[in-house]
């Protein structure tokens, strides 16, 4: 089939014109298409980040509320369930967060507990959120509702209160003021007929803005819109009929409280398709107007050129057209005559296309610079150590970089659009719009206060410089954070004032030695002014005033102190000459100051003055030593008064224990006994006077070694059994099975403790029980044993008078002429010092004719058994021995006869000696199995006696013979002493003679050393 074509030219070339420009038409066809949905893409994305940018923010108070709930649920108040506590506590939260319509607590069958509102509904358990919080154990959110107290839409959220098993106490209710969604949306630049809207689980509108009186808050939205809605995910865009009629596109963000929960709450935004439509279609028709101008030129341009017609030019002409129009700016036209109308057309295009293309060209090369020139100047702003911010003719911020945004607590896209008196803590509106009228015009530097996005302010330093752009006035503004220098010049104000107001001497001086820095103290001491200070050494400030030797110590002590190394010092006493020619001390501290940089600026001096404390120190020394030297000088007196009382004391219960050995009758017997008691109580005193005097000299030490915890228990058990049967009392003993067996103390002062408080019981209890009792306490150290004591009295009990001074020395609860019990008011003292030294205290709980219990503590040690462990000793018994021959070397004629007939009654041979130069000669002409030695004898004392024995003077054969300190000397550390010596064992005057036969029954038959002296008070009451 043949196609006809016009045989005119004209029209023709019409056609070809028109055949040429159809891929333009094509292409601008396709530019509307692309502009249409170049303009809907916008809008749903602009849309859908605008509602993720509210769901965050809704998120983010959602969390808030849930930390407040926390926060709320862990105070002492809500665990408590206390109404009053909690309503104070509530009213409190909802004044600082004033976004809250009201803070509830209810049971756990919902019945109201406490409200920071009143209550108008006692049981809230048929509410949504009161529900779910009990069933599901987890936070959640309710359904809107009108507050029937505050009157206001609220969405309340509650939060299940966990008791400490993990049981529900409770549950918090917190109610969001819907209304306060206002402000977060204020700043949404939204299109005509546009708004946000929040709905809840169940499709009811809980706000919408702007507001609009067809659409009330509580009501349900179209159902349409809700159906689709329920349709998305957690995010959508989709197109319906809203309930006023218009066709919108809703971008929608759905939250729920964890990933798989139902949403507790969708928000949208509704954008009508009239704005994208309108938007449109301005561009189309302005495209399509040029076409259209395009196209009626081009025929116009044909039907003019038609004449001149020749169909290669034309074929030429539209080809390059065709090139030209698919980009290819290389296209010519390929006429060489550029004679004629087409010549010189073709020879335009030609020149046009060369022309276009150079443009291209330089617009391809101007363009890259240009992008390299904006991103490096985006990436300077980005990274200055400085807030950058551009602010227009209306005092918003146009654009601010990272470290701007970072400094106020906003992200950069929150701060544009925000007004500077928004941020400026120190200048309102008025005051910036007056300040900063022509903004083009400004050129300052200042420093202010910014508002960061907490509240918080910090000082800033501006630097703003104005500019146009345009036609716009713009202010570039360099923000610089200055709390850090501020709170360094205020230290370095605060350290000055320090400096100057100190009444101790502060200087500075440099490597030179040379004075930089004094304060007041020491222009008052040197009476020089700082100006006439600084610069100058020692030497020319102390001349006259100091020593020359005085002032090279200051200088070789600034020398000493400036090579140590930070921290370290140098502290010295410095003299110098007081005003009437008086030395003044000074006690200095010197040490190297060194800069930021590390390197050594010179030494700092403070010192103050020690005068009248060098003074006092002195007298204080001289004091202690007057003080000491009487201490020894007593206790030197009481240590011979216990020698000087003890020695007769002996003699006498010697004597008294001879005339029980003889045939008496009943009442002599007695006698006998009352005087053996009596001599017993006055050892016990002298005892006592001495222990007293140890302790207060602090020369009574505690020995730590292992004993077996439960039989001395028994042992002093069995001691008091006795008394206590004959007085008719019960006497109970119990021992905590936790308590170790073996443990580690001064096991003689435990018992001395326990019998001093035992004896004290059983003499002030007529009838009724004693109970002694020990149980073991915690101890915080893993090698330690704290044990608690107590001994409970049914007796007369101590008057409430008396027990302030209780374990004073010398204190008897009764000190009358009439008193009913004796004693010297010692015991309770000493046992409170001796528990003190192993670790422990005393207390006691009286009451008068009710009876007595005295707690105390003491700390032991732990006996660690394992390989080389020295175990517990127990002292073996000894046999009775038979015959034997002694040698009583005693100076005293009346212990020396004593203790020989008592030694005889046993049946043994005695020789005597009067000192040990005879003792002595003695032994080297006799034999011996046993020496009692006395210590403190004329010509020759016993010491020195058994050390020549133990040389061997009296014959190698005898210097292993058994040798017992016999003697009055019972002061701490006479025992060790003696066996020092070279002695076998020790016994302390007077002696018993059951005592006396155990001592000479272990030394013969080779038993341990012990000391068998009478443990003070054993046999005495501490409570006198």
């Amino acid at each position: 089939m043949k196609i006809s074509m016009p045989d005119s030219v004209r029209f023709n070339l019409v056609l070809v014109v028109l055949a040429g420009l159809l891929p333009v038409v094509a292409a601008m066809a396709s530019s509307v298409w692309e502009r249409w949905s170049h303009e809907v893409n916008d809008i749903e994305l602009t849309s859908l980040r605008l509602v993720t940018y509210y769901a965050e923010q809704q998120e983010e108070e959602t969390r808030r509320i849930i930390t407040v709930l926390n926060n709320l649920a862990e105070t002492l108040p809500v665990r408590t369930m206390d109404p009053v506590a909690c309503d104070d506590l509530f009213r409190s939260y909802l004044a600082a967060n004033p976004g809250y319509a009201n803070f509830a607590l209810t049971d756990p069958q919902g019945n109201a507990v406490a409200s920071a509102l009143p209550f108008t509904k006692q049981n809230l358990m048929d509410r949504k959120e009161v529900k779910e919080a009990l069933s599901t154990g987890k936070f959640s959110v309710g359904e809107y509702a009108v507050g029937k107290v505050s009157g206001v839409d609220i969405l309340p959220f509650a939060l299940p209160v966990r008791d400490g098993g993990g049981g529900v106490r409770g549950v918090l209710i917190a109610t969001l003021r819907l209304q306060d969604f206002k402000p977060l949306f204020e700043r949404a630049r939204l299109p005509r007929d546009s708004f946000v809207g929040l709905v809840d689980a169940d499709g009811r509108r809980l706000f919408r803005f702007p507001a609009k009186d067809s659409d009330p808050i509580g009501q349900y939205i179209a159902p349409a819109v809700w159906r689709a809605i329920q349709s998305v995910g957690q995010e959508g865009v989709f197109t319906e009929h809203g309930a006023d009629g218009p066709e919108r596109i809703y971008a929608i963000r759905r939250m729920a409280l964890a990933p798989g929960d139902a949403p507790y709450l969708s928000i949208f935004v509704a954008i009508p398709e009239t704005v994208i439509m309108d938007n449109a279609n301005a561009a189309i028709q302005r495209q399509v107007g040029w076409l259209l101008l395009s196209v009626l030129l081009a025929g116009s341009a044909a039907w003019l050129v038609c004449q001149y017609g020749i169909y290669e030019r034309v074929d030429a002409l539209s080809a390059m057209v065709r090139r030209l129009e698919g980009g290819d700016l290389s296209a010519r036209t390929g006429l060489d005559n550029p004679q004629g109308t087409f010549g010189e057309l073709g020879a335009t295009l030609d020149t046009m296309a060369a022309a276009l293309q150079q443009d291209m060209i330089e617009r391809t090369v101007v363009q890259r610079n240009l992008e390299m020139e904006i991103l490096r100047r985006k990436t300077l702003m980005e990274n200055s150590g400085d807030g950058i911010v551009v602010i227009d003719q209306e005092h918003r911020v146009v654009e601010a970089n990272r470290r701007f945004a970072d400094m106020l607590g906003y992200t950069p896209e929150e701060l544009v659009g925000m007004a500077t008196w928004d941020y400026d803590a120190r200048v309102n509106e008025e005051g910036i719009r007056n300040k900063f009228g022509d903004m083009d015009k400004v050129r300052n530097v200042f420093e202010s206060e910014h508002r960061r996005k907490d509240g918080t302010t910090f000082p800033v330093e501006v630097s703003v410089s104005g500019t146009k752009f345009q036609g716009r006035s713009f202010a570039l503004a360099v923000v610089r954070d200055i709390e850090e220098r501020k709170r360094e010049e205020q230290t370095l104000r605060n350290f000055y004032a320090l400096l100057e107001n100190a009444e101790h001497v502060m200087a500075f001086k440099d490597t030179a030695l040379r004075y930089v820095i004094v304060n007041r103290a020491y222009t008052q001491l040197t009476g020089h002014l700082p100006r006439d200070v600084i610069g100058r050494s020692d030497r020319e400030l102390f001349a006259g005033k100091s020593t020359p030797e005085q002032i090279e110590a200051y200088m070789a002590n600034d020398r000493q102190a400036l090579p140590l190394k930070p921290g370290q010092s140098v502290t010295a006493e410095e003299e110098t000459l007081g005003p009437h020619g008086e030395v003044l001390t000074y006690l200095t501290k010197k040490f190297p100051v060194y800069g930021e940089d590390g390197g050594l600026m010179g030494v700092g001096t403070i010192a103050w003055e020690i005068t009248d404390r060098k003074r006092i120190e002195m007298e204080l020394r001289e004091a202690k030593e007057i003080a000491e030297e009487a201490t020894q000088t007593k206790s030197r007196f009481l240590a011979n008064m216990s020698h000087e009382i003890r020695t007769p004391i002996n003699g006498i219960v010697g004597m008294v224990q001879l005339l029980k050995t003889t045939e008496l009758d009943r009442e002599q017997i007695e006698y006998v006994e009352m005087a053996l008691q009596s001599c017993r109580r006055l050892t016990g005193l002298v005892a006592d006077i001495l222990d007293l005097s140890r302790i207060e000299a602090g020369r009574l030490q505690i020995k730590a070694t292992p004993f077996m915890f439960r039989e001395l228990f028994r042992a002093v058990e069995q001691l008091f059994a006795m008394p206590a049967r004959q007085k008719g009392i019960r006497l109970t003993f119990y021992a905590d099975e936790r308590i170790p067996a073996h443990v580690v103390g001064d096991s003689s002062r435990l018992q001395q403790v326990l019998n001093n408080l035992i004896g004290n019981a059983v003499k002030f209890t007529q009838a009724g029980e004693i109970n002694v009792e020990a149980y073991l306490l915690p101890s915080s150290v893993p090698d330690k044993v704290r044990v608690l004591f107590s001994v409970a009295d049914t007796g007369v009990g101590i008057d409430d008078a008396i027990l302030p001074a209780l374990f004073e020395p010398f204190t008897q609860a009764d000190d009358s002429f009439t008193r009913k019990y004796q004693g010297a008011g010692l015991g309770l003292s000493i046992c409170k010092n001796l528990v003190e030294l192993m670790g422990g205290g005393v207390s006691v709980d009286s009451a008068k004719g009710v009876g007595t219990t005295v707690h105390f503590c003491v700390v032991f040690g732990k006996v660690v058994e394992g390989p080389g462990q020295v175990g517990v000793k127990t002292v073996p018994r000894t046999e009775a021995v038979h015959e034997i021959t002694a040698l009583v070397v005693e100076d005293d004629k009346v212990n020396a006869m004593a203790i020989s007939h008592m030694l005889k009654n046993a049946g043994h041979r005695i020789r005597n000696a009067e000192n040990g130069r005879q003792a002595l000669d003695i032994l080297q002409a006799e034999t011996f199995d046993l020496i009692l030695m006395d210590i403190q004898m004329p010509v020759m004392d016993g010491l020195e006696a058994t050390r020549r024995i133990r040389a061997g003077e009296v014959g190698m054969d005898k210097d292993d013979i058994p040798i017992v300190a016999l003697t009055a000397h019972a002061m701490s550390g006479d025992r060790e002493k003696f066996l020092a010596a070279g002695m076998s064992d020790y016994l302390a005057k007077p002696v018993e003679m059951e005592t006396l036969k155990e001592v000479i029954a272990r030394v013969v038959t080779g038993g341990p050393a012990k000391s068998v002296a009478k443990v003070p008070g054993s046999f005495r009451r501490c409570r006198q």
